[in-house]
């Protein structure tokens, strides 16, 4: 046992000198570049290697900024063990870029004492038309990109063809560069096939959006593909077999961007094409206090979303507006980029009548006429009809009974001679029976006088009210803004703005859940009270519609 624990602690001990040994060991670092020259505009990779095991904060790469672009950094570490001697590495991989020709010096990089040696970079201008490595052309780059001018916020297209006929190791595609533009891919690669000069080529399609930013005049670079033809094959998992690098650079050309027109009447919309359209809810009638939805969409080629300008159309008096939150979507038809927004608005007539919603016109400058064009929607004439009234007709009073409440004259009874006992009681039934005659009588009068006065009308509660109660208890808004109007009418012949004269607090909750139901800001409703004030407007009654009419000469 003693043996086995001398056994353990000298395998710690030495364990202990191994890793103490590796952390007193002499930092080295290490850098270097995957190609040299390197074309203008085109990224390529710095590498730092160094012999220890840290994370990836401690190298600082901040005297890189000064000469180059610096892109995306990915680090990497590893441990080997080789007969009982371990060893750790780091390395950075750091991606630069240059868009000037030029000399330029990688400065040292220092990391826990030690530091790089310095990397001369030359970078040269790209050609001015596509080269190859390739003379088999066993790989092709085509560029189709038709403009040498646009304005600014104006989409382009830049659509790059990569035709490949041999098998490839390593294949990076990058993006074409215009100073002061917004460059990004749209969609999806495409991946398909075609034979050109009698040879088949797999063809990757790849789509750039061009969005000029500021007004100039630049030089517009395009893509450049590098890649790694296979010349073998692969003889192990190790072995990737030789290969040789292509690389591929598709035409650059001076490039144009105008300043947006002063004299433009509204938001700044380049376009080749815009359609304005105008749709209104399926209703065979517009009904004071229901909600009718109106939806207009915007769609222009060429552009982008963020660029669409607002839709807010003019509705006039008398209809309350509650616009919803629009929606937009891009995308790719074919080689035109389309994009829409789609704003829906809920109308919600506050009177019956005819109405007329004014025109919409959304200005744009149309980048093939080189002109400002319209948009517009024609002018509409709504009819919108009262809520329908209530039908039931009020009970008329039943007709008046009149009851002869005159005494009435008892035949006199016979007497016959009996005894005094007989006799007395004989006088006790008659006049029993006769205060018997008088109740019934007045029992009856007062029964039938109850249908001779009208009382005082009692709360309408129908089957209106009784749905639009249930509705405020199960917090249903869309029934809430349908039923109270339809009950105002109903039961009381008054519409929304009377209802404000009338019951502020309650109209103005029909307001806020009006609001919060169709329109952008969301605000939360407060039920219980909504139908408290509903209660209390039910109990306490309305004005006469005489006395509202006074109030309103044009109702």
């Amino acid at each position: 046992m003693v043996t086995h624990h001398r056994i353990i602690q000298l395998g710690l001990f030495g364990c202990a000198l191994l890793f103490a040994s590796l952390s007193h060991a002499a930092t080295t670092l290490n850098a270097s570049v995957d190609r040299n020259p390197v074309m203008v505009g085109e990224s390529f990779t710095l590498t730092v290697t160094a012999n220890i095991k840290t994370n990836r904060n401690t190298l600082d790469t901040s005297a890189l900024l000064k000469d180059f672009i610096v892109g995306s950094t990915s680090v990497g570490s590893n441990t080997r063990i080789v007969n009982g001697e371990m060893s750790q590495q780091t390395s950075w991989n750091i991606s630069l870029q240059h868009l000037t020709a030029g000399t330029y010096t990688i400065p040292s990089l220092g990391l826990d004492g030690a530091t790089t040696q310095p990397i001369i970079v030359k970078i040269v201008e790209q050609p001015s038309a596509g080269k190859t490595q390739s003379d088999e052309q066993e790989i092709r780059l085509v560029a189709n990109f038709e403009h040498n001018s646009a304005y600014v916020g104006q989409q382009l297209l830049y659509q790059v063809k990569l035709y490949i006929g041999a098998s490839l190791q390593r294949a990076q595609l990058q993006a074409p560069t215009l100073e002061g533009a917004d460059i990004t891919p749209l969609g999806e690669d495409a991946d398909s096939s075609e034979i050109l000069d009698g040879r088949r080529y797999r063809v990757i399609t790849r789509n750039y959006s061009i969005v000029p930013t500021k007004p100039g005049q630049f030089q517009l670079k395009g893509s450049v593909f590098r890649g790694d033809i296979s010349l073998s094959q692969r003889t192990s998992f190790f072995n990737n077999g030789r290969s040789k690098p292509v690389t591929l650079i598709s035409d650059s050309q001076p490039f144009v961007v105008h300043a947006i027109p002063k004299d433009f009447p509204g938001d700044w919309l380049v376009s080749a094409h815009v359609v304005l359209q105008d749709e209104w809810s399926e209703q065979t009638q517009y009904i004071v206090g229901e909600p009718i939805t109106r939806t207009i969409t915007l769609t222009a080629a060429n552009t982008t979303v963020e660029q669409l300008p607002p839709i807010t159309p003019e509705f006039g008096d008398n209809l309350n507006i509650y616009p919803d939150k629009r929606t937009t979507q891009q995308g790719l038809n074919g080689t035109t980029m389309i994009a829409q927004a789609v704003q829906k608005i809920a109308v919600i007539p506050g009177s019956a009548g005819r109405f007329v919603i004014p025109e919409v016109k959304i200005p744009w400058f149309n980048s093939a006429t080189q002109q400002v064009a319209w948009a517009t929607i024609a002018p509409k004439t709504i009819e919108v009809a009262a809520a329908p009234s209530s039908s039931t007709a009020q009970p008329s009073a039943p007709a008046v009974k009149h009851v002869n409440t005159e005494t009435t004259t008892l035949p006199t009874p016979t007497l016959i001679s009996a005894s005094p006992s007989l006799l007395y009681w004989q006088l006790a039934t008659a006049i029993l029976s006769f205060l018997l005659l008088i109740c019934t009588v007045i029992i009856y009068v007062q029964r039938n006088a109850t249908f001779v006065a009208v009382p005082k009308a009692a709360p309408v509660t129908n089957d209106l009210q009784r749905r639009l109660e249930q509705a405020m208890a199960q917090r249903n808004a869309n029934q809430i803004l349908k039923l109270l109007p339809m009950w105002l009418t109903k039961t009381h012949q008054l519409d929304l703005d009377q209802l404000m004269n009338i019951n502020p607090d309650l109209a103005q909750t029909y307001q806020l859940l009006a609001q919060n139901q169709f329109g952008h800001q969301k605000t939360a409703i407060d039920y219980s009270q909504l139908t408290k004030q509903f209660k209390s407007f039910c109990n306490t009654g309305a004005p006469s519609r005489d006395s509202l009419l006074k109030l309103y000469p044009n109702g």
